[in-house]
């Protein structure tokens, strides 16, 4: 709550998403998905569980946050989602 009261306070309707980082560490976790997932709701953002050891879901999260942005400012034009395109889910 801290963090978002901030990014508030100094960058209002700044576009975000909620990510949980290190997921090749979930027997370390401290919070749910569950209970990451009504966070994200409660804030209206998305959330993404990534990990940058297996490079999984990095790319995806950045791109949402991107399509986020472009679509804010009227950029719906420049946006073109692949429809053919599956969201790839990799294992460590």
């Amino acid at each position: 709550d801290r963090w978002i009261k901030e990014i508030d306070e100094h960058a209002p309707g700044v576009p975000k998403i909620l990510v949980g980082n290190r997921l090749h560490l979930a027997y370390k976790r401290q919070v749910t998905t569950e209970q990451a997932q009504v966070y994200a709701e409660k804030l209206g953002v998305t959330f993404f569980e990534v990990s940058p050891l297996c490079n999984f879901n990095i790319t995806e999260s950045f791109t949402e946050l991107a399509r986020i942005v472009l679509m804010r400012h009227g950029m719906e034009r420049l946006w073109r989602p692949n429809k053919g395109q599956l969201l790839s889910l990799h294992t460590c």
